[in-house]
């Protein structure tokens, strides 16, 4: 058992940076309670409402870039098999959420200064929770569980997908790697299907069910990382060829990072909530 002391939060918040925590906090924080309001048709109190619809009204016009270029080929799909595919507006803000699998890596290889590897692996991640986005945009809100699995496991393994590829270049050994990287791909895409599927099924939780699975999923990786660097003293194993004490600071910038947008959206979530029951605002 190692006797050095564990990494304290206020350690690992200095080793982050406020302002890459900041930033993750800002940019997540709105999509977090945007997708939230679409799955639970919540509407907060209208001194909070500006800030997600003022964020939604952000996000419409940097898709309206991006959606012009997608929807031939959606409309080509749906004419050659008879399909009534449509993108869904909730791709955006699960874009942004996605986004948080992969920036700790980022921040992680921009620390060290590997400033080449980290700029591909944000255009990497860009492109894979990008593609995954709109997959899962597909998806109707109120689908049934096949469409709920799909857009669970989209943006998901899509970003996972992206992070792959970087190894794959970097690797001493391409073959191994890639059956490695592969069978990680495939494990990851039916897990989060399955999770997506399932939680459809739960009684009030049928409409939305694959985009709070990757919430969910999202959540509970910032929060056992953090977890894990904060309460565990013996960290030995290596990661990467990094040693103990380097993987626990490296899982404590992905904790926070990962849940700085949580925690900020559920201090709006809570301070709706106070509003309403204290003063009757809605």
């Amino acid at each position: 058992m190692s006797t050095r002391p564990r990494l304290s939060l206020r350690d690992a918040v200095d080793d982050v940076g406020w302002v890459w925590l900041t930033f993750a906090s800002l940019v997540s924080a709105p999509s977090i309670l945007s997708l939230l309001q679409m799955i639970f048709e919540h509407r907060y109190v209208e001194a909070l409402q500006w800030i997600v619809d003022g964020y939604n009204d952000i996000l419409a016009v940097v898709g309206g870039a991006i959606e012009p270029h997608v929807r031939p080929a959606i409309e080509w799909l749906n004419a050659r098999l008879d399909w009534r595919l449509e993108l869904h507006g909730h791709w955006r803000p699960l874009f942004v959420v996605t986004m948080l699998i992969g920036l700790g890596a980022i921040r992680n290889a921009w620390q060290h200064g590997f400033y080449g590897l980290a700029l591909r692996y944000g255009a990497g991640l860009t492109l894979g929770a990008l593609l995954g986005a709109l997959i899962a945009g597909l998806a109707p809100l109120d689908g049934e569980w096949r469409w709920q699995g799909l857009a669970a496991a989209a943006p998901v393994t899509m970003a996972y997908a992206a992070t792959g590829l970087q190894q794959l270049i970097t690797a001493r050994s391409a073959t191994l790697r890639a059956w490695h990287v592969a069978g990680a791909l495939i494990a990851v895409a039916l897990l989060t299907f399955a999770v997506g599927a399932g939680l459809s099924f739960v009684p009030g939780m049928s409409d939305g069910a694959g985009l709070l699975s990757v919430g969910i999923l999202v959540l509970y990786l910032g929060l056992s990382n953090l977890l894990i660097a904060l309460f565990r003293r013996d960290l030995t194993e290596s990661f990467a060829g990094a040693s103990g004490d380097a993987l626990q600071v490296y899982q404590a910038r992905y904790g926070l990072l990962t849940l700085g947008g949580f925690i900020a959206a559920g201090l709006i979530v809570a301070a709706d909530a106070v509003l309403k029951l204290l003063l009757g605002w809605g």
